[in-house]
């Protein structure tokens, strides 16, 4: 395992069908009702499980997921809940774009996870990994508050990973001095 900064503020990274339940105990009579955001052909956050629901310090809901409502297109986008969850919408924001992930002929987006710092800024890494050889993963900030967002950073070329490294690896998290941690794609994955 190694550490390294990208150049970037606060950055660290470390190499190595969407449905929202609101739970209130691990009891099952607690489980509240399924709320659907989107069940297109992809409709999730990926193959693997990563965190892809946040909340910020006033208690709104953030939903990053992959939506493919177009043949051969898929959009990172986030969903936004006032109320608990129990509903959402659709904020006029897309993380990926041609060059990473959005469209072919490189491998699209199909796997993503988000963390918040304590301003309210989404921090999102996401993957397009396809076996056997075309692996890449990038990553964005967007201020839902400003709307401002970083530029996108391609993780993959900074750590020198080549698209035939192959990797699942990918999470990111950010702690009390708003530090963002990113588990990446290394050239030794």
């Amino acid at each position: 395992m190694s550490l390294a900064t990208t150049g970037h503020p606060n950055v660290r990274i470390v190499t190595l069908l969407v449905s929202v339940f609101a739970l209130g105990s691990m009891r099952a009579a607690s489980f509240a009702q399924e709320v659907v955001l989107h069940s297109d052909a992809v409709a999730s956050s990926g193959g693997q499980s990563f965190k892809n629901v946040v909340r910020d310090k006033d208690g709104k809901l953030y939903c990053v997921s992959i939506l493919a409502a177009e043949e051969d297109k898929r959009e990172l986008i986030v969903q936004a809940s006032e109320d608990g969850g129990k509903t959402w919408a659709r904020r006029p924001f897309i993380f990926n774009d041609e060059a990473s992930g959005l469209t072919p002929p490189q491998t699209t987006t199909n796997m993503c996870a988000v963390a918040i710092d304590d301003r309210g800024v989404l921090h999102v890494t996401w993957g397009c990994y396809s076996y056997p050889s075309s692996y890449h993963q990038f990553y964005r900030n967007w201020d839902p508050a400003t709307g401002t967002a970083s530029d996108i950073f391609d993780i993959s070329a900074w750590t020198g990973a080549t698209a035939g490294n192959r990797t699942a690896a990918m999470d990111i998290a950010v702690d009390q001095d708003n530090t963002i941690w990113l588990v990446a794609h290394a050239p030794t994955s």
